[in-house]
């Protein structure tokens, strides 16, 4: 279950997944608002779930930073 992507649509985000490029608005919003420890966090965790090969990163994660 999920959102659509258009009203009405049948394409549906699961939100239980981390997108990279949503991860990295995150980070600029926490360091935006003054919560550093949490933005060094939230940094860490998204350097191990793309820790490895390069060709193996995904553009989403589950939140304990799987990858199926």
């Amino acid at each position: 279950m999920g959102l659509p992507e258009v009203p009405g649509g049948s394409m549906n985000w699961d939100y239980r997944y981390c997108w990279l490029r949503d991860a990295t608005f995150t980070l600029t919003a926490l360091l935006n608002a003054g919560f550093g420890e949490e933005a060094v966090r939230w940094r860490d965790w998204i350097l191990r779930a793309i820790a490895g090969d390069p060709a193996d990163m995904r553009i989403m994660y589950r939140i304990d930073g799987s990858r199926r």
